[in-house]
């Protein structure tokens, strides 16, 4: 369901819910190339709900979503959870990705937190992504390898563990990451 209204001034007041939403769908705004029929894409369903405030200059998000038996070219990636508010120029994500195939603690398998630095106003801006640090946290007690397959073209067949705590900061156009990783068999 979407409501909304833009009142004079640009003031903003909009929502966007949906329940069950079939994550086929999402091919429709995929690249051509990955559009093809044989081309798998997403596979599963998400419940989403999006608040939309501010005015079309200073605009104001929050976001969550729970997406289960998350597919992705034909890899399982199991359930996924997402909370995301904007202000001020800055978007702050919690993000967590539970496979549980691949672990049986009770954390999940990927968790990214963090804040980047970007204006997302309704009109032209000179940068989008303004020079101001970002600060990220990706951390895994386990995350299987094969997770990755999909999401990195360059390797196929990964196999193996990934455990990781690392930190992304710096600028969005020039990332710095710290911590430590490893990769198990």
């Amino acid at each position: 369901a979407l409501n909304g209204s833009l009142r004079s001034g640009g003031a903003l007041d909009a929502s966007l819910a949906g329940t069950r939403v079939n994550l086929e769908n999402l091919r429709y705004v995929m690249p051509k190339e990955e559009r093809s029929a044989d081309a798998r894409g997403f596979e599963g369903s998400v419940n989403v709900d999006v608040r939309l405030g501010g005015t079309l200059l200073s605009p104001v998000y929050d976001a969550t979503l729970r997406a289960e038996n998350v597919f992705f070219r034909g890899f399982p990636f199991g359930s996924i959870e997402g909370d995301l508010q904007y202000r001020n120029q800055a978007l702050h994500a919690e993000l967590q990705v539970d496979n549980r195939a691949s672990s049986k603690s009770k954390t999940p398998d990927l968790t990214v937190e963090g804040t980047l630095p970007i204006n997302l106003a309704f009109a032209d801006v000179e940068q989008r992504l303004p020079e101001k640090e970002m600060q990220f946290r990706v951390y895994s007690e386990g995350l299987q390898m094969s997770l990755l397959d999909p999401l990195v073209p360059t390797f196929n067949q990964l196999s193996g563990i990934l455990k990781m705590n690392l930190t992304v900061g710096g600028l969005a156009k020039k990332p710095r990451f710290t911590g430590t990783m490893s990769v198990e068999q």
